[in-house]
C-alpha cells in the first residue's frame, strides 16, 4: 500500500496528456470499429446497456457479458496488432523470438485473460519495452511474472538474471517456462518479493494472479520472504548490474528507502511505475543518475490498490 496520492506524484500538464491519449485512442477505436457500435461499446462499459450485437469486418459478435466483450476484442480489433506471431492453444501461447521459438504457459485462459498474456508478451518481445544493453551484464528481475523478461534477457545476452516472484502460483508457472525455454542454466529464480525492509509473509499458494496484481498478505497460506535491495546486492555480490521492475506499486518502497550506495551498484535501470513518477525521479537523481520517464497513461485494476493507476516507464543511467 502506498502512502502517498498518486495524482501528487505526476505533474498537473500530465492530466491533459492523459485526456489527450484517451481522445486519441477514442477516435481510433472509432475508426476501426464504427461510430455505431463505438456508441454500444461505450453504453455498455459504462453498464447503461446490459447486451447489444457488434459486427465487425463481417461477422456478428453477441455481447451479454464482459467475457463476451472481451472474446470480441481478442478475435476483432485486438488481434491486429497484439496478435501477430503468437500461437495460442490451450494453456500456452507460442512466439519467435530472435529465431528461436518459445512457448509460455500460463495461468488462465479466458478471453480476458489470454488479450491481456498476449499484450504481456507483445510489449515484451515485439515492442522491446526493455530497452537496455544487458550483454554481460547481471540482471535483477524484480516480478518475474510468467519467467518472460528472464527469457527475454537471457536471449538478449544477459550473463545471468536474478528473477524474483512472491506469488507462488506464479513462481511455479515461471519455474515451468523457464526450463521449457532452456534458460535455467542462465537464470535464478526466487519466490522471494520485494520490499523497502526484510519480512516474511504469508501468500495462499493456489491464488492466481493477472498481469496487474499488486502483493497482497494473506492470513494463512506459503511464507514467503520480502527483501530489500540492499539484500540481494550482499547476497550475489552485484556491481554495475541492471535492475528490471514490475512489482505493481512495491518499486516506491524498493528505491525510495534505499541508500545511494546500493542505488549506485546498478549502472541501468528499467522501472514500470505504477501510481505516478515524481518521487521516484527526484530519488535517482539525487543518487547520481540521468533520469526519463515515459507516459503517465491512466489504467483502472481490480486486482491492485489503489485500483486507479498513473503507469509508465522509467529508464535511468548512472552518471560515472
Amino acid at each position: 500500500m502506498i502512502n502517498f496520492e498518486p495524482r501528487s506524484n505526476i505533474r498537473a500538464t500530465d492530466i491533459t496528456k492523459i485526456y489527450y491519449t484517451y481522445f486519441l485512442n477514442g477516435i481510433t477505436f472509432t475508426h476501426l470499429i464504427g461510430i455505431r457500435n463505438m456508441v454500444l461499446v461505450t453504453l455498455f462499459r459504462l453498464n447503461l446497456v446490459k447486451k447489444f450485437k457488434i459486427n465487425f469486418k463481417g461477422n456478428e459478435y453477441n455481447i451479454t457479458s464482459m467475457q463476451d466483450y472481451y472474446e470480441f476484442w481478442h478475435k476483432g480489433p485486438g488481434n491486429m496488432d497484439r496478435y501477430k506471431g503468437l500461437k495460442i492453444s490451450g494453456n500456452s501461447i507460442s512466439l519467435t523470438f530472435k529465431g528461436k521459438r518459445l512457448r509460455f504457459f500460463i495461468q488462465n485462459s479466458s478471453p480476458r485473460a489470454i488479450y491481456n498474456y498476449s499484450n504481456l508478451l507483445f510489449e515484451q518481445f515485439t515492442s522491446n519495452q526493455y530497452k537496455v544493453d544487458v550483454r554481460g551484464k547481471i540482471v535483477v528481475d524484480i516480478g518475474a511474472y510468467l519467467g518472460e523478461t528472464a527469457v527475454y534477457f537471457t536471449l538478449n545476452g544477459a550473463k545471468k538474471v536474478i528473477s524474483l516472484e512472491p506469488y507462488p502460483s506464479a513462481y511455479d508457472l515461471a519455474k515451468k517456462n523457464l526450463a521449457i525455454n532452456h534458460v535455467t542454466n542462465k537464470v535464478k529464480l526466487f519466490n522471494y518479493g520485494i520490499s523497502g525492509r526484510e519480512n516474511i509473509i504469508k501468500i495462499d499458494p493456489k491464488v492466481e494472479t493477472s498481469t496487474t496484481s499488486d502483493l497482497k498478505y494473506f492470513s494463512k497460506g506459503k511464507s514467503v520472504k520480502l527483501v530489500p535491495l540492499s539484500t540481494l546486492v550482499k547476497d550475489h555480490n552485484l556491481d554495475n548490474a541492471v535492475l528490471k521492475a514490475d512489482c505493481e506499486g512495491a518499486e516506491y518502497d524498493m528505491i525510495l528507502g534505499c541508500s545511494d550506495e546500493i542505488l549506485r551498484k546498478f549502472s541501468h535501470m528499467v522501472l514500470e511505475y505504477t501510481y505516478g513518477y515524481i518521487n521516484l525521479e527526484k530519488r535517482l537523481k539525487k543518487a547520481g543518475f540521468k533520469v526519463s520517464h515515459t507516459g503517465p497513461g491512466a489504467m483502472y485494476s481490480g486486482d491492485a490498490d489503489p485500483h486507479n493507476q498513473l503507469i509508465g516507464l522509467i529508464c535511468a543511467t548512472r552518471i560515472d
